[in-house]
């Protein structure tokens, strides 16, 4: 991340917030008269530009793991129900009350900077291993949703940390097993990510079984403490999970995860 100024962080901020005014000052009766009815909507190339740029400058200003870009992420700008109904009133409504929750926000995160509050996830470490360090190798079992990536990304990225998983190497032509094997013996913690992927026959939705395979090898291998399972919401209990500690989230927001992660790796000893 770039080592931007507090005038920096205020001059993107504030810019995001202008083109909001800007989008709302046409809406006034006399730019209406004078540039006709504007035509804004979730859908409008301008708007998901902005939303665009507004998601890389909340990154930039406070990184990709804080909760500013998490609440941001969870603003909605339509309801279900106004659309399958083609409300379009409802759906105007709805569009612009998104934009006001999403101008608050901006303009809390303004607050904040002229302040001198920073927002950052508890427990960051300030200073990564240098590259001659030892850097703790952590593996991360997964099923096919992405929100892995986000895991390895935090862990390399942002904690210094070394990640193993099936993706680390090209596994072409290898057996499963000795693969398995090479990683639970390099490894000295283990992630296991247990998204909702696969529908049961009464409804539900549990993990892939290739991850909840992985649970019981790496929790014999490395104890309880040191295989953590980060559980989406809503996925189904199984007896491997049923007693044991696990760090919930909901839907996509696998960030929620991140501060009980670091206070685990802690507890173990992977990070001061």
């Amino acid at each position: 991340m770039p080592n931007l100024t507090k005038e920096d962080k205020l001059s993107i901020l504030k810019r995001l917030v202008k083109r909001i005014k800007n989008w709302r000052s046409q809406k006034s009766l006399p730019m209406i008269f004078l540039m006709g009815t504007p035509n804004f909507s979730e859908s409008s190339p301008e708007f998901q530009q902005w939303l665009k740029d507004t998601n890389e400058g909340i990154s930039v200003v406070f990184g990709r793991y804080s909760h500013w870009l998490a609440e941001f992420n969870d603003i909605r700008y339509s309801e279900t129900m106004s659309v399958l109904l083609g409300d379009h009133k409802a759906r105007e409504i709805n569009f612009w009350k998104g934009l006001d929750a999403a101008q608050s926000l901006l303009e809390s995160m303004i607050e904040d900077i002229e302040a001198d509050r920073v927002a950052v996830i508890e427990g960051v470490p300030s200073k990564k291993p240098d590259s001659g360090e030892r850097r703790p190798c952590i593996f991360i079992g997964h099923g096919r949703s992405a929100l892995w990536r986000q895991v390895k990304s935090f862990l390399e990225d942002a904690l210094g940390l070394t990640v193993v998983c099936y993706e680390s190497e090209s596994r072409a032509g290898e057996s499963i097993v000795p693969i398995l094997e090479k990683m639970l013996a390099e490894a000295e913690f283990a992630v296991l990510l247990l998204t909702g992927e696969d529908e049961t026959a009464s409804g539900s939705v549990r993990a892939r079984q290739n991850v909840v395979h992985e649970i019981g090898p790496f929790q014999s291998r490395l104890g309880f403490n040191k295989a953590i399972l980060l559980k989406q919401l809503g996925v189904e209990d199984f007896t491997n999970v049923d007693g044991l500690q696990y760090i919930s989230f909901a839907e996509d927001r696998i960030e929620q995860a991140f501060p009980e992660l670091i206070r685990a790796l802690k507890r173990e000893g992977l990070l001061l």
